[in-house]
Order: C-alpha cells, then sequence, then structure tokens
C-alpha cells in the first residue's frame, strides 16, 4: 500500500512517497547511506537493510509497491521484496534476483541523465518492463480494491494539478498528507482501522547535486519533515 508522485524540473525532479502498512508491522529506520559493491545511495530502511525507496547522488531513484491486484502466490519459500532496490543499485538486473520466491511488486527508476522513467511488473510469473513519459505521474497500490483506490488517488492528483504551486516542494508535501476526498482508504495520507500511511519520504534532485532525501516518520499529516 502507498503512494508515488514524480514532478520533472528544468534540470532535475521532485519525487515522494508515502508508505502505507499493517498498524503492527515494525516502525522502519530513517534514512542513510549505503554502499552497494561501491554505489552509494540513501534510503530509509528496514532492520535488515531492505527498502522501498532510494536514490543516489547521480540522479537515479527507486520506487518499489506492492502489487496485491495480482493474485498473491503460496510460495514455499517467500524471499523479501525489500532486497529488490539495493541489489538493483549495487548493478545486478531483474531477472537475475530470485523473483519466483517473491511475491508480484512493481520497481519504478527514474532517471534524470536520459529523461526516463521505467517500470518493471512482477505478477509471480511474468517479469513485463513498461515506459513512462518525463513527465507529472502518480501510482498508487493498496491491499484493499486496489483499481479503485488507484483510480481515486489519480483523480485527486489531476486537481491538484491546476493549482498555482505545482511542483513545489510544498505542494508535494501537502498533497501526500492531504485528505481528500476524506480522510480513509482513498486519501494520499491513508487511514483505514487495520492499516495506514505510515511514512512519506520526498527526494529533489538537480543537476550538479548530490540530491536531497527528507523523511517523516509517522502519519504524515501529523509530522514535519526532518530536513
Amino acid at each position: 500500500m502507498c503512494s508515488v508522485t514524480f514532478h520533472p524540473l528544468e534540470e532535475g525532479f521532485r519525487l515522494a512517497m508515502n508508505r502505507d502498512e499493517q498498524r503492527d508491522r515494525e516502525v522502519a529506520l530513517s534514512p542513510k547511506l549505503f554502499d552497494s559493491t561501491g554505489q552509494r545511495y540513501e534510503a530509509p530502511h528496514e532492520k535488515n537493510g531492505g527498502t522501498w525507496i532510494a536514490h543516489d547522488r547521480e540522479g537515479n531513484a527507486w520506487c518499489l509497491m506492492n502489487w496485491y491486484e495480482m493474485t498473491q502466490p503460496a510460495l514455499s519459500k517467500r524471499i523479501s521484496r525489500g532486497i529488490v532496490i539495493p541489489r538493483i543499485v549495487g548493478g545486478e538486473s531483474l531477472d537475475s534476483l530470485p523473483l519466483e520466491s517473491m511475491a508480484p511488486f512493481r520497481l519504478i527508476a527514474f532517471s534524470a541523465s536520459d529523461s526516463t522513467i521505467v517500470e518493471w511488473r512482477w505478477d509471480g510469473d511474468r517479469l513485463e518492463e513498461v515506459k513512462h513519459d518525463w513527465a507529472p505521474f502518480t501510482t498508487a497500490s493498496s491491499g484493499w480494491n486496489e483499481p479503485e483506490v488507484a483510480r481515486s488517488r489519480k483523480t485527486i492528483w489531476e486537481d491538484w494539478l491546476s493549482r498555482p504551486d505545482v511542483g513545489t516542494r510544498q505542494w508535494l508535501l501537502k498533497l501526500h498528507q492531504s485528505h481528500e476526498p476524506e480522510e480513509g482508504a482513498h486519501s494520499f495520507c491513508m487511514h483505514r482501522d487495520d492499516a495506514a500511511s505510515v511514512s512519506c519520504t520526498l527526494i529533489e534532485w538537480r543537476s550538479g547535486s548530490a540530491g536531497e532525501m527528507s523523511y517523516l516518520a509517522g502519519q504524515p499529516c501529523e509530522v514535519t519533515p526532518t530536513s
């Protein structure tokens, strides 16, 4: 359960991701720098190092989302999808990973160097690559009626694109803290009895910079960025 939004800048981009999880899931750890076979990246993370979002100094970012719409296979040996981004950043290809032991997911990669957005979709049986335009972009996942939630959040996103401060850092943060159309399963800041948005990560990268990651630990509507 997550929401990802992306907005290109003249020489870079802004990206935000709300992480939605069960309320009893262990709290993740704040971002730190990792080194994967010589490639440095920054990411919030689980205790085992797994992550759902990361960026490097070259203007690349990755977001990993569970794909609930697909049939969830009964796996005799289940490997955490949290290993995907660290191993991809380290230079491995997706098809070299033990996908057959992972539940369905979507991996979205943003690259400022060649202005590309590439999404890989693992449905539990087949890996598909989808390319998106380097343009304002949003997508969502949800363990509760995923197609309906995705449509609702896209409608909210399209309305926010008409606001005068569109694309600014404050605009992006407010969107991910918002409760439109009401506080609940459809809002970007998600509230359900069993699950909620548990963090929001913002990435800003501009040409000539190393990039900046801000992390809101907790329900996005209740906290402020750490940087």
